[in-house]
Order: C-alpha cells, then sequence, then structure tokens
C-alpha cells in the first residue's frame, strides 16, 4: 500500500507543476485562446510560448549563478 500511495504523491507532484506551467502560459503569455485558428498555426503559438517560458527559466538560472559566484568575491575584496 505504501508503494503505491507514494506511486501516487509523484503523480500528484508531477501534475501540479504541469498545471502550472500550463497557468503561467495562460496568465502571461497569451494563451488562454489560439491567437490562430489553423492547427499549424496553434502548433507554432504552443511552441513559442513554450520556448519562452524555457528562455525565461535559463535567464533566471544564470543570473542565480552569475550572484552566487559574483557576490562572494566582493565580499572578500577580489573584485
Amino acid at each position: 500500500m505504501a508503494r503505491n500511495q507514494s506511486l501516487y504523491l509523484q503523480n500528484d507532484t508531477v501534475q501540479m507543476d504541469e498545471e502550472g506551467l500550463f497557468a503561467e502560459a495562460k496568465q502571461f503569455h497569451d494563451l488562454k485562446r489560439a491567437r490562430y485558428r489553423e492547427l499549424q498555426k496553434v502548433l507554432i503559438q504552443v511552441l513559442m510560448t513554450a520556448m519562452a517560458q524555457n528562455i525565461k527559466r535559463i535567464i533566471k538560472q544564470l543570473l542565480d549563478i552569475c550572484r552566487y559566484l559574483v557576490v562572494p568575491a566582493k565580499r572578500w575584496g577580489t573584485l
């Protein structure tokens, strides 16, 4: 029973993460409604939105890494 429960909790966590990504796309990237009506154009809109989300996450991680590397150096007066 414990194994089934842990699998359920893992699936629930993944589902919450996915729902958060869709909510972000819907709220901040205007994905509430499709801008275009053809399937290929809607696919392009969805892929461009996903790329924008990924680029934002990459930039955030790079900035976090830069802060981690630069702040201690400033503290010790090496920069």
